[in-house]
């Protein structure tokens, strides 16, 4: 295993492509790495 990627095993609708599923997961995660930071109070 490399530590700089994951596996995931995913059910989607059948009406949702792969391709479709996979561009919104790569936006999330990219919300969650460079997205808004909290400063410390």
């Amino acid at each position: 295993m490399m530590p700089d990627h994951v596996h995931l095993l995913v059910s989607i609708p059948l009406k949702l492509s792969v391709l479709s599923f996979t561009r919104y997961l790569e936006g999330k995660s990219v919300l969650m790495m460079f997205g808004p930071q909290k400063s410390a109070p």
